[in-house]
């Protein structure tokens, strides 16, 4: 057999292979670090042109954190071989910075075999040494019985790279007497178990107006990337603060908010139950009329030279009126009042400005001439101010009253009430040492019998009771705020 020969080519059909630098998911990066994108071959614009200097900045996507971060700014160069995209960063990175690096499916080998789009994220170092608080009860001073703490904003350890312990972080924090050449105030210490806040507890309270120096010596402590933590230094007064409130009962606005929270529930159950009254008194007056809805706010004040006023004036006639919504069977009905007004400063009480407004919504039924019923809902809010210097309390209630009117004849009747309620009270008393609020629920049961009647013989007998009861359950609650 004679020996045969031929030619042939082979064809490559695999794409690039990229390579980044840092790699994904690298972690302690420099900050002044330059990126890289390598190929294993030479690589050009997927429309056959050349790379180069100027078209490479745009091909690839620099950003911190992720592909939504803000762009971190950056000029590009590819190498003589066109297989090195270098990366120079306009200003190094931050400490743990993270960064997000990508190019799209945007450059191909001399054979038309385009990459796929890839990306990577790295981290860079800590290089950021960590920060610590000094602080104690208040801000500048300290309780001559205070713990003081040490705050780091990131985790510690000794500058030999071993952990800090309840048994060696004593010895690694300062406190003296005055300043850094005073005497050593005896202290117990323990860190926690993040290793972030170091509390010293003196073993004996510090004396009034003493000057207390406490520090964290330089070269101590460090970070887990070996920052050091700085030298820091804090100086405090020790005082004497109150540990105990004087009796709040010798406080005339105590006096005064204890009083204006009852005299406001007694209001809330005499405003739910007066209208009510009224409305059956309407009834049996007007029971044969085919209209019985009626509508009436009226204003009310406690001073009587406003009273006086508003009732020269004809204000409530301004503010009612009257319709027939549920036809003959059913009637609707609404009363309003407002009521302003004060009472007096007392040898234990201050003064109490008063400002209440409601309304009284309410449905009922003729039966017949002997039995009309209905049920009504009271919406009320009293805003009362307690001495001069800013003390009130603002109370929302809500009641729910049924009622009926039973007429055995003409001028003999029973009126009948039963009613519950709800109230909520916000409160702010001004003390010496600050401001205090504090919110307060209660719940409130009550109900009217009234009888009258009127016998006519010789002489006219117009016999009349009534008995009224409520009770009121106001929970207990406290008040704070913070120091002044």
């Amino acid at each position: 057999m004679s020996a045969t020969s031929g030619t042939f080519c082979v064809v490559d059909s695999t794409a690039p292979v990229l390579t980044f630098s840092p790699a994904d998911s690298s972690t302690m990066v420099a900050e002044d670090t330059d990126i890289t994108l390598s190929f294993d071959e030479e690589i050009r614009l997927i429309d056959n042109s050349a790379l180069n200097n100027t078209n490479v900045d745009s091909l690839i996507t620099l950003k911190e954190n992720d592909v939504n971060g803000d762009d971190i700014p950056f000029d590009a160069t590819i190498d003589a071989d066109k297989q090195v995209i270098t990366l120079d960063l306009v200003s190094n990175l931050s400490s743990n910075q993270i960064v997000y690096v990508a190019i799209g499916a945007t450059v191909e080998d001399s054979y038309n075999n385009a990459i796929s789009a890839a990306s990577a994220t790295f981290t860079t170092g800590d290089s950021l040494p960590p920060t610590v608080e000094i602080a104690a009860v208040i801000t500048a001073s300290i309780a001559t019985d205070s713990d003081i703490t040490f705050t780091f904003s990131e985790k510690i350890r000794l500058i030999n790279d071993s952990a800090i312990d309840n048994t060696n972080v004593g010895s690694l924090i300062t406190l003296k007497d005055t300043d850094a050449n005073g005497t050593d105030i005896p202290f117990s210490a323990t860190i926690n178990s993040a290793k972030t806040i170091i509390t010293i507890n003196p073993t004996s309270n510090f004396l009034s107006q003493q000057i207390v120096y406490a520090e964290v010596p330089a070269n101590t402590f460090e970070d887990f990337s070996d920052n050091l933590v700085p030298q820091t230094i804090k100086t405090f007064t020790a005082e004497y603060l109150k540990t105990s409130l004087s009796n709040p009962l010798d406080e005339k606005d105590v006096v005064g908010l204890i009083e204006a929270q009852i005299e406001s529930a007694k209001r809330m159950i005499e405003h739910s139950t007066k209208p009510v009254l009224k409305r059956m008194e309407f009834l049996r007056r007007h029971n044969d009329q085919n209209n019985l809805s009626n509508q009436g706010i009226k204003l009310r004040f406690l001073n009587t030279s406003l009273t006086e006023m508003s009732s020269a004036l004809n204000l409530s006639s301004f503010l009612n009126k009257s319709s027939d919504l549920f036809g003959n069977d059913w009637a609707i009905w609404s009363e309003g009042s407002v009521t302003i007004g004060k009472t007096d400063e007392s040898t234990i009480s201050a003064i109490k400005k008063i400002k209440s407004n409601g309304i009284t919504l309410g449905i009922d039924k003729m039966v017949n001439t002997d039995q009309i019923y209905g049920i009504a809902i009271r919406r009320e809010s009293e805003d009362d101010d307690i001495g001069a210097v800013g003390t009130n309390f603002d109370t929302d209630s809500l009641s729910l009253s049924l009622y009926g009117t039973f007429p055995f004849s003409e001028k003999t009747y029973i009126d009948s009430s039963l009613g519950v309620g709800l109230l909520r009270t916000d409160l702010t008393r001004i003390h010496e040492s600050g401001t205090l609020t504090g919110n307060r629920k209660g719940e409130q049961v009550f109900s009217t019998v009234l009888y009258g009647a009127e016998f006519e013989n010789e002489v006219t007998f117009s016999p009349y009771g009534r008995i009224d009861a409520g009770y009121t359950k106001l929970k207990s609650y406290s008040d704070s705020g913070k120091v002044a």
